[in-house]
C-alpha cells in the first residue's frame, strides 16, 4: 500500500440515502417506542379503573418520551457520522473503478484513517498494479514489434502493423 496521505473530511453526508436512512431508523423507533409506552400505559389505566392522571406522572412521560426522541436523534446522528466510513470508502472505490471502466488505471485508492473498506481497497489497488503492469508490458511489446518490422521482409509489415496497433489498443485492465 502507498504511505498514507492525509485526506480530510469535507463532508459528512456523501451518500445521501445510505446515511439517513439510518437516522430515519432511529426516529421511527424513537418514535414507535414512544407511542407504544403512552398507548401501553393508557390502556392499563383505563383497564385498572384509575381516570385522573396525577401531573407528576404526566410529566415524567412527557420527559421520558422527550429523552427517548433526543436520544433516537443523537444515534441516529452518530450513526450517519460511522456510515460515513463506509460511504466515503465506497465512494473513491467506485471512482476508482469507473476510471478502470474507462481505460485508465489511476492512482492507487487512499483511504481516511478509520475508514471501512480497506480490505477491499487493498485488494483493488493490487488489480491497478497488476493492470498497470500489464499495460507497460503491452507498450514494450508494440516497441519490440516496431524494431522487429525493421528486421523482417516487407511482406511481413502488414502482420506486424497489426499486431503493433492490437498492442497499443488493448487496455492495461
Amino acid at each position: 500500500m502507498p504511505p498514507e496521505k492525509k485526506i480530510a473530511r469535507r463532508q459528512i453526508v456523501v451518500d445521501t440515502s445510505f446515511q439517513l436512512q439510518f437516522l430515519r431508523i432511529w426516529l421511527l423507533v424513537g418514535t414507535a417506542t414512544v407511542l407504544l409506552s403512552g398507548g401501553v400505559y393508557f390502556v392499563v389505566r383505563r383497564m385498572s379503573g384509575v381516570q385522573p392522571i396525577h401531573p407528576l406522572v404526566l410529566k415524567v412521560l412527557l420527559g421520558m418520551s422527550v429523552f427517548i426522541l433526543l436520544f433516537c436523534a443523537l444515534m441516529g446522528t452518530f450513526s450517519i457520522i460511522l456510515a460515513h466510513r463506509v460511504a466515503g470508502a465506497a465512494y473513491r472505490i467506485e471512482k476508482s473503478l469507473d476510471r478502470m471502466i474507462e481505460g485508465e488505471v489511476g492512482e492507487p485508492v487512499v483511504l481516511r484513517k478509520g475508514d471501512y473498506l480497506t480490505r477491499i481497497a487493498e485488494r483493488l489497488n493490487l488489480l491497478q498494479e497488476k493492470a498497470r503492469v500489464r499495460g507497460e508490458t503491452m507498450h514494450e511489446i508494440a516497441r519490440l514489434l516496431s524494431e522487429l518490422k525493421g528486421r523482417v521482409s516487407t511482406a511481413d509489415h502488414g502482420a506486424i502493423d497489426r499486431l503493433i496497433e492490437r498492442t497499443r489498443t488493448v487496455s492495461p485492465v
